[in-house]
């Protein structure tokens, strides 16, 4: 495990995340930009950084191996969503926070920093997996991370249907595996053009995360105790705790500690954004990330050492 390449790693997204502070506070890109730029990563960047997710040419798989990577990352999915829809109770969080600190636990960074690390890391060979993690991910926020949101936001009770897992996520997550499956070969113009919309993903995403920290008193958003007794359960024990179960059930060293990298990556902000495109409460949320990105180096780090 690479201490430096996590730091670089986290480094420059700080970067990043202070630029969207300064121009929010130079009063370039006001709140309504920010919404603006929210809808283009969810609705266009993001989908298209799944997709090409799925054009490497380094990696060849079986279909063996993606159906285990498959069954191991809805596995991981189905306890982590269950752990976060339980610890807000266990932090003893206020009812109105309780989706916010739920959002935190299940959805973490695992596009945005999650990728370049672990290919640093762990090498192309990880590349598969950290694929399938970004695939369930985006199934996943794009109809549990909509769900849970958004019960706020409309008047009338939502409704879960077949209707409600279909928007450009899901239809980018399931091109993804189908392109990942049939190993299928795209022109190189089409491949070109989604891979470099994909590409300002991160640098988007992040700036709306800097513009959010902008609105709220730095104080406030370091001094939420929860937020640091959250980020040492969900970021610290969790990982090591399902790391030592995988080993003794799990022989692929490469698929174990794929997972693990992915489940100590900071809290993402995919859930922020949603947050702001719908003028919900954000603060909790921005502590959240801003805390875990801050410490990520030392607690991944630390995860690695002890695993």
């Amino acid at each position: 495990m690479s201490t430096w390449t996590v730091f670089q790693q986290m480094l420059i997204m700080i970067i990043i995340i202070i630029i969207g502070y300064c121009v929010h506070k130079k009063g370039f890109i006001g709140e309504e930009g920010a919404k603006n730029m929210s809808f283009l990563v969810l609705n266009i960047t993001n989908p298209a950084f799944v997709i090409s997710s799925a054009f490497s040419e380094d990696v060849t798989v079986t279909h063996d191996e993606i159906i285990f990577a498959l069954v191991l990352t809805v596995v991981f999915y189905i306890v982590l969503t269950a752990f976060g829809h339980v610890l807000p109770y266990i932090l003893g969080a206020k009812k109105g926070d309780r989706v916010s600190y739920t959002m935190l636990c299940i959805y973490s960074n695992v596009g945005f920093i999650g990728i370049p690390v672990v290919s640093a890391v762990l090498g192309g060979n990880a590349l598969m997996y950290v694929t399938v993690f970004n695939i369930i991910y985006t199934l996943l926020f794009y109809s549990h991370g909509y769900m849970c949101m958004l019960k706020g936001v409309r008047k009338a009770h939502y409704k879960l249907s077949v209707k409600s897992f279909i928007n450009i996520g899901t239809v980018a997550a399931i091109i993804a595996i189908i392109i990942f499956w049939f190993d299928i070969k795209l022109p190189a113009f089409v491949e070109d053009t989604v891979t470099y919309i994909g590409r300002a993903t991160t640098f988007m995403a992040m700036i709306v995360l800097g513009i959010s920290f902008a609105k709220l008193p730095i104080k406030k958003l370091l001094c939420n105790v929860r937020i640091y007794i959250m980020e040492a359960v969900r970021f610290v024990v969790f990982p090591i705790a399902i790391t030592l179960i995988m080993k003794t059930l799990i022989d692929n060293e490469i698929a174990v500690y794929t997972v693990a990298l992915m489940a100590a990556m900071p809290a993402g902000n995919s859930p922020l954004m949603l947050a702001t495109r719908y003028d919900l409460n954000t603060d909790t949320m921005s502590s959240g990330i801003l805390v875990s990105t801050v410490l990520s180096v030392i607690t991944v780090t630390l995860t690695m050492l002890v695993i």
